[in-house]
């Protein structure tokens, strides 16, 4: 080889070596074997008949929530998605994954964690392949074979498949893992979700074990004419089983002369949100994990009663049961509905949902919002909003043998600093903002009687999201929404606008009462 002085005027070209069909051909072919003068791959590279090179994939950790909307995974290459699938507090039975909108072939596998390293694609269960032939000239250049891939497409030129794995407890242990491997580049978004075999159910008697757990949803929506308003129903499940009727707004109806009455007659979640004199008149639901022959009375687990035990600020005439949430954020000073357990003059009303109300591992609250709301003809960016408020908390219970009647009873929280009668406590708060028709929102979380809170926006362990489709209808009609104040989809793990989460420093994101 001879050497080129730096400062000589000749240079080294390279070029991207042939892609021969044969190459031992004396030219180079197209796919239909005609010669042709130039290589087409040095303009292209990404034709079917180019050489691909193998790419070091980038893994991406993220978890499948049983019954949860589908993930949408975008136009991506060299990625891995390693889908865990907690199976804890489930029964035996089928887990049934859904990858939908496939075109370009990807590799699928799924088994219990042991058998699906994360970043080991060589070992463990096998791969399989999926996607349409008609998209398989980059799969098959980077080195996998057609073997799987199929000829038809649906009706809307993709590919929806299944996987299912039988999960069986007594040949299987700990959680699955759905591992997606995207070698190549893909043509469209696909979407993935998963279900699950039920809960177990949790037979965990509050009185028995000393702790209770209780759900809280308040609406902190404010309305100054609830007669000219539209009424709405917010529909709220857990694991999805709806949580009773979902009424934000109050609407006067013949039969029914004022608001608690409505509220107390439609069993609603929510309900009015009013200012009312100098104070602000929310609605709270709380469904508390106790059977209704749970505590002393036998009509449900209560706290101690009145609680009004002490002087001062504790002392009548104050609002029956103020003090149940303790240190719970309430906004204004003069608003107590949000500690209140059950007053419905206070707009606040309790379900006893059962001792198997919550189930062990992760647990997934949905709130929806009619698709009919009202909008405002004038500024269409001005959206029908439901401001909330969602408490996770666990209460102390004791037994009180001197009360009447004498038997189990919620402590006090220990803020309140009443000697025996109090008792540990602690709660996780959420709050937020939706915005417009079909907006919804996604939380998880652990915790029951028997388990601690937790709430781990790690790797997506725990979601708290929102989607509001009419601010996205909004930006594609070319309106001009100002991103600080609306959008499409906001979650707690990227810079949210209105979620709002406790955040000690720990994962576990509690708050003592």
């Amino acid at each position: 080889m001879k050497k080129i002085n730096v400062r000589s005027p000749f240079f080294i070209t390279v070029q991207k070596e042939t892609a021969k069909v044969d190459p031992t051909d004396p030219c180079l072919t197209d796919p239909s074997g005609n010669c042709l003068p130039v290589d087409p791959c040095i303009a292209n590279p990404t034709l079917p008949q180019c050489p691909q090179l193998a790419v070091d994939p980038v893994f991406n950790d993220r978890n499948l929530i049983c019954g949860a909307g589908a993930q949408s995974i975008g136009i991506v290459g060299a990625q891995v998605y390693n889908f865990d699938i907690d199976t804890s507090g489930r029964v035996n039975g089928d887990y049934v994954v859904s990858l939908n909108d496939i075109q370009v072939p990807v590799r699928i596998r799924m088994d219990v964690l042991a058998n699906v390293p994360k970043t080991d694609l060589s070992t463990g269960t096998a791969f399989e392949n999926v996607g349409l032939t008609d998209f398989s000239g980059s799969f098959t250049q980077a080195g996998y074979t057609t073997s799987g891939l199929s000829g038809t497409a649906d009706s809307d030129g993709n590919l929806d498949i299944t996987k299912t794995f039988a999960y069986n407890s007594s040949s299987h242990t700990g959680n699955l893992r759905f591992q997606l491997h995207v070698p190549v580049v893909t043509n469209g978004s696909m979407t993935i979700s998963v279900t699950c075999p039920a809960k177990a159910t949790v037979s965990t008697d509050p009185v028995t074990i000393g702790e209770v757990t209780i759900i809280s949803f308040s609406s902190l929506n404010r309305v100054q004419n609830v007669f000219n308003n539209t009424s709405f129903r917010p529909l709220v499940k857990l694991n999805g089983t709806q949580l009773g009727d979902g009424e934000a707004v109050f609407v006067k109806q013949t039969a029914i002369s004022n608001e608690e009455t409505f509220q107390a007659a439609q069993n609603t979640i929510m309900g009015v949100g009013r200012v009312f004199g100098s104070e602000q008149r929310v609605s709270t639901r709380r469904f508390i994990q106790a059977a209704t022959n749970s505590g002393a009375a036998g009509t449900g687990l209560t706290p101690l009663t009145p609680l009004l035990a002490g002087a001062g600020s504790l002392a009548p005439p104050q609002h029956t049961n103020k003090v149940f949430m303790g240190r719970i954020p309430n906004g204004r000073d003069a608003d107590e509905s949000v500690r209140t357990f059950s007053a419905a003059g206070r707009n606040t009303l309790v379900t006893y949902g059962g001792v198997d109300l919550i189930p062990d591992g992760t647990n997934t609250i949905e709130v929806l919002l009619p698709t009919n709301l009202d909008s405002d003809t004038v500024d269409p960016t001005n959206l029908e909003k439901l401001v909330f408020q969602i408490s996770i908390s666990k209460h102390t219970v004791k037994n009180f043998p001197s009360h009447s009647p004498a038997g189990a009873y919620i402590a006090l929280p220990e803020s309140l600093g009443v000697g025996l009668s109090t008792g540990p406590a602690e709660a996780i708060v959420f709050q937020g903002i939706m915005y417009g028709h079909s907006s919804k929102l996604t939380l998880d979380f652990e915790g029951n009687n028997n388990t601690a809170l937790n709430f781990d926006k790690t790797n997506r362990k725990h979601r708290f999201e929102i989607e509001n489709p009419e601010v996205e209808e909004l930006i594609g009609n070319g309106f001009i929404i100002d991103p600080k104040k609306l959008r499409a989809f906001e979650e707690i793990e990227l810079n949210p606008l209105t979620l709002r989460v406790n955040l000690p420093n720990s994962p576990n994101i509690t708050i003592p009462l």
